[in-house]
Formats: structure tokens, sequence, C-alpha cells
């Protein structure tokens, strides 16, 4: 029989939510499948707002319970707090995307020198984690896309001891946490967590047809610290 239990969720964890497109009908069912079962109510009776610049909130929930969402390609992502809000990208690797051009209009010159510096492969993973960390960012506190991505910086060093895992350093004023997994082959997910501890408890799960919830593994390529 499938599981159809949520996860608990408490002020230092960050849930992470999955899902194949052709397993719901649109995003805005499954931001409501994943979000009913931690407001306590049926998917239907959520209601929502929506900041200044679109980004959408639970409004009368029986918590304080924050989420962002992101789609690309053939999944959705859903991330889910409580007390902290959070920023998710979800990107499709295409690497006819990733390229120096796009990088001069959107990225700070630390981060174009960066992927300058780089051959063609590591440069569309470099890409993509500073895309998706900078949209994270934007998304996390409801600000406009384009402008916001040029106003987060970042730094990522590869090359640490522990292996696959590398150290994200906010290069401008910024205190949230931020974390980059591959949660699906040929995709790139980043994370903003406003919350105060050092880390987050991440959670990654995967929403099934029929509402089976499926944990999987959490392999992180990147965070804000390395403990």
């Amino acid at each position: 029989m499938a599981n159809t239990t949520y996860p608990n969720i408490g002020s230092q964890d960050l849930h992470l939510w999955l899902c194949y497109r052709g397993c719901v009908d649109n995003s805005d069912a499954f931001k409501r499948i994943v979000l009913s079962r931690y407001a306590d109510s049926s998917p239907q009776a959520l209601q929502f707002t929506e900041g200044e610049h679109g980004k959408p909130e639970l409004s009368a929930s029986s918590r304080p319970l924050h989420f962002n969402i992101s789609h690309s390609g053939d999944w959705l992502a859903c991330a889910v707090t409580v007390e902290s809000p959070v920023g998710v990208d979800l990107e499709w690797c295409r690497p006819e995307r990733a390229s120096i051009r796009v990088a001069r209009r959107f990225f700070r010159t630390d981060e174009v020198a960066a992927l300058e510096k780089s051959d063609r492969a590591s440069m569309v993973e470099q890409f993509y984690d500073y895309w998706t960390l900078k949209e994270a960012a934007v998304k996390a506190r409801g600000g406009a896309l384009a402008p916001g991505l040029f106003d987060h910086g970042f730094a990522i060093d590869y090359h640490l001891a522990r292996p696959h895992r590398g150290l994200i350093t906010a290069t401008t004023t910024d205190t949230a946490r931020y974390m980059l997994l591959d949660p699906v082959a040929g995709y790139r997910a980043a994370l903003c967590w406003t919350g105060t501890a050092a880390l987050p408890r991440l959670g990654l799960f995967e929403l099934n047809e029929k509402g089976a919830v499926e944990p999987l593994k959490t392999v992180l390529r990147a965070s804000s610290l390395c403990d």
C-alpha cells in the first residue's frame, strides 16, 4: 500500500518535494496536495495571497507555514518550512542555455570571471549553481527576479576535503543559508532558508501518483556550512 503519511516538520526543518509533471494536473494542484497535509486542511480549502512581485503565500493557515514552488522540464519542486521564509529554484541543466553572454547580463563581475576561467563542462555546472542560488535568494524574499539576480552574489569553493560537497559563501550582505543539490539526473536545485540556525535539517521527498510519499536520499552538492 502506498505511504500517504507526511513527515513531521519543525522550525529547524526544510522539506523539499519533487513531483513528475505527469503525476498531477498542474503546479497549483501539486502545491495544494503538499501543503494540505502540513496545514491540516483539504487541498481545495487552502487560500492564497500574493506578495508585491507575485510570490504566493498561505492565508488563514493553522500553522506559520512558508513555501515556494519552482518547475522546469518534466519536474515540479515545492519547498516547505515553518516560521522562516524559503526560496527554491529548480532548473533543467541544458548546456545550450548556459552562456557567458547571459552571465554578463545577470551575474556579478567575480562570478563571470570564475566562469570564464573554467572549461566548457565546468562552466555549465557553475552557471546553473549561480543561477539557481540567485533565483532562490530572490524568491525567498519575494523580490523582482531580473534586478534581484545581480543583487545577490556567491562564491563556491568546490575543492574542499570532503568529497562532493562544496562551500557556498554569499559575497553580498546576506545572512540566509543556502544549499545546492542535484535532486534528479540533469537537474540542479538551490534552496535559500532565512532561519537563524547554522543549517536546516533537509528532507527530500517525492510525491508519486495517487499521493504516495517516497523519501529520497539527500546528497548536497554544496552548502553554506560544511559540518
